[in-house]
């Protein structure tokens, strides 16, 4: 994301993604305090490599 904000590029990162990591790191919290399993509600599909990754 820095790499793209620098050049002006686009961020593979969608609201939607960080939407998710969010989700999963309060549920992290929320089942240490409780001790209870945390179920997520969110669900977030991988996009494909970019190009200059494979």
């Amino acid at each position: 994301m820095a790499k793209a904000i620098e050049n002006g590029g686009v961020s593979r990162t969608t609201s939607k993604q960080t939407f998710h990591v969010l989700e999963i790191m309060a549920s992290i919290m929320k089942s240490a305090e409780t001790g209870m399993p945390v179920v997520l509600t969110s669900h977030f599909e991988r996009e494909a490599p970019m190009e200059s990754a494979k």
